[in-house]
């Protein structure tokens, strides 16, 4: 998301809904619109100033421009989990592009274990999918950091890291989900960025213009 996109997003909403903006609203919305692109925010803009009566927050932004919520995320997640579990089992390393993923799984005790977990489980998943799912929807709100984001070590690794064979550890395997990357972390904090304000034409250039 660039700034210029931000800026005209935050001051059309601010025009339309009537209220007052200030360096602390454009910093909220920007850390609150972390990782949403130009094209998902315009989505969202357009689609509040069409049906919303108050002045939406970062997060109901986040909703109108097409983002998965925690629980149907989750979904996807999962099954990313058990074809990756299929294809690789618990030897191979892997690495997921969804990095929340990689998070959640060292949180249930790493690609090893959950994968053993999963396998004596696999008749019923009931109580791994529920740790899964809470797990996830917890990262997903708090954030995560960049270690807990590291690729997933399997048995492979850790025997040949052991043995001090070292030259023979393969990459991971990389998992694609097809899930858009969400904020490793909040950002960090360096104060209110100054912003170069954009012109009225510049402004009604992502909403459209009335017909003369």
């Amino acid at each position: 998301m660039t700034d210029h996109v931000l800026t005209t997003a935050v001051l059309a909403l601010c025009e339309a809904f009537g209220r007052k903006a200030s360096p602390a609203t454009f910093e909220a919305y920007r850390i609150g619109l972390e990782a949403i692109d130009d094209q998902g925010l315009a989505r969202a803009l357009a689609a509040a100033l069409r049906t919303c009566h108050y002045m939406p927050s970062p997060a109901e932004l986040r909703e109108l421009s097409g983002e998965l919520q925690p629980a149907a995320r989750a979904i996807k997640a999962w099954e990313a989990f058990r074809s990756a579990h299929a294809r690789c089992g618990y030897r191979k390393s892997v690495n997921f592009d969804d990095t929340l993923i990689n998070a959640t799984i060292r949180n249930l005790g790493g690609w090893e274990a959950v994968c053993l977990r999963y396998e004596a489980e696999s008749a019923s998943e009931t109580w791994l999918r529920k740790d899964f799912d809470r797990i996830y929807a917890a990262m997903m709100a708090g954030g995560i950091t960049d270690g807990q984001t590291a690729p997933l070590r399997g048995s492979i690794e850790r025997e040949n890291a052991l043995l001090g064979f070292t030259d023979h550890i393969p990459a991971p395997v990389l998992i694609e989900t097809g899930l858009p990357q969400y904020p490793t972390a909040l950002p960090a904090q360096h104060g209110p960025r100054p912003l170069a304000l954009p012109s009225t034409n510049e402004l009604l250039d992502p909403i459209g213009r009335m017909p003369e």
